[in-house]
């Protein structure tokens, strides 16, 4: 299985036009990246807490990263930012696509989404500080990139994933 996740460099510039964000693709079985998203799994219920996402529509500076099922020759998934979003506390979620995406037909930056809590991959917002916490699925595409976005990405996200105070 392969799968496409999108850098969203349009999140880590707040008030810019989204565009296409490049697009990474991993083996369903990458182990770096499987260990960033189950990392990211099981931090997202503090994650979600401070968010507010559970009672009302997340700022935009709270973002999930969603995987979608598509058909596509290249991906089985598309994995894709949604920012600003709303999860219920049955699971439900819906928010608007920060990204244009790869292979969803139809849908494009804004769109509406509806996901389930079992979709999301990762999270991430930006913290008070100015750097992007959470990523997880971000830094892993790090490597992934040229050395000026590389080092341009690196200087926005925080060094730890998680803030401190959330421990």
């Amino acid at each position: 299985m392969r799968f496409a996740c999108l850098l969203a460099l349009s999140l880590a510039l707040p008030g810019l036009a989204r565009a296409q964000d490049p697009t990474i693709n991993f083996a369903g079985d990458d182990p770096v990246m499987n260990r960033a998203i189950e990392t990211a799994v099981s931090t997202l219920p503090v994650f979600l807490a401070h968010a507010g996402a559970g009672t009302k529509l997340s700022a935009i500076e709270y973002s999930v990263k969603v995987s979608v099922k598509v058909d596509h020759p290249e991906m089985e998934h598309e994995i894709i930012w949604v920012s600003p979003f709303m999860l219920s506390p049955d699971g439900q979620g819906k928010g608007e696509l920060a990204n244009e995406p790869v292979a969803l037909p139809g849908m494009q930056i804004g769109d509406t989404l509806t996901f389930t809590r079992d979709q999301i991959e990762d999270w991430g917002f930006e913290g008070p500080d100015g750097h992007l916490y959470g990523h997880y699925t971000t830094r892993v595409m790090i490597p992934q990139l040229d050395a000026e976005s590389a080092a341009y990405i690196t200087d926005l996200l925080s060094k730890d994933p998680m803030p401190a105070d959330w421990r």
